[in-house]
């Protein structure tokens, strides 16, 4: 990119600013799909267990776990996670379709 004094130091701050944004939206993107893959595997995989630990009560050896609260346990990180997938997967897209419109 030429230096043209004033215009070509505005156009290189406006481009730097785009640039900036973008990676912004990027970077909050990926990390709220990793987030909502991460709490889908904790909802799958742990779920039971997370649920079962929660309902035990202080020094017991014997108890017992309710089913609703197992599935809370495995369906409420699932849908949180496919929730920020969408999410994130939404909120990259806006971007870059208003990152290539002012191309």
């Amino acid at each position: 990119m030429e230096y043209n004094g004033r215009e070509g130091k505005i156009k290189a701050i406006a481009y730097w600013n785009k640039f900036s944004k973008l990676k912004k939206v990027c970077i909050i993107s990926i990390g709220l799909f990793i987030l909502g893959n991460i709490s889908i595997f904790l909802g799958l995989a742990k779920g039971a267990d997370i649920g079962s630990s929660l309902s035990r009560p202080y020094g017991a050896n014997v108890w017992s776990v309710s089913n609703e609260l197992v599935r809370a346990w495995t369906y409420a990180p699932t849908i949180l996670g496919i929730s920020l997938i969408i999410i994130s997967i939404i909120l990259i897209t806006i971007a870059l379709i208003n990152w290539l419109k002012t191309e």
